[in-house]
């Protein structure tokens, strides 16, 4: 798997297409995030390490794309990951996923990307649900939950369960 993603990379990389570099780097790293869900120990820590090069990766080449709407994409996952390393007591982490939420949401707020400011919510439900903040967390799940109705987002109403349900909502 990873020599057909090298060669993949490696096509992409000729093309000169920095969008499809990113979003290739962004699958790369939600691959090593869906196995390091399953690894414990060192073997998790240094698979969500690779995995936050992907994600710095791919946020650089959505920045190279100029492709505005594509970015938050990118960001928010880079914050899932910083998330999940401070999960593994790294407050370091834990902080600087807090700064990418606010940074993405400021993005979307600008260019009226309701959809990603919905995601910014829920992610920072999880962070807040980590850290040990339940209120502020409930709050949050709970104007995501008012503007996916509003916006007919309903591809998140797993997401929103799982969170109602860890909040007991």
């Amino acid at each position: 798997a990873e020599e057909e993603a090298d060669r993949m990379r490696k096509a992409i990389e000729s093309t000169g297409s920095y969008l499809d570099l990113a979003r290739l780097f962004l699958a790369d790293c939600r691959v090593k995030v869906a196995i390091a869900i399953i690894a414990d120990g060192e073997l998790r820590t240094q698979t969500l390490n690779r995995a936050l090069e992907d994600a710095e990766k791919a946020v650089g080449f959505f920045i190279d794309s100029n492709q505005e709407n594509e970015l938050p994409r990118g960001m928010l996952t880079h914050a899932m990951v910083l998330r999940m390393l401070g999960n593994l007591a790294n407050e370091e982490r834990s902080n600087e996923a807090e700064r990418k939420i606010e940074e993405v949401r400021n993005h979307a707020r600008r260019g009226e990307m309701r959809l990603h400011l919905v995601d910014c919510d829920l992610e920072e439900c999880r962070l807040l649900i980590q850290q040990g903040r339940p209120d502020k967390a409930k709050e949050l799940a709970q104007k995501a939950k008012t503007e996916c109705a509003n916006i007919a987002y309903g591809r998140r109403a797993a997401e929103l369960e799982q969170i109602n349900a860890t909040l007991k909502l």
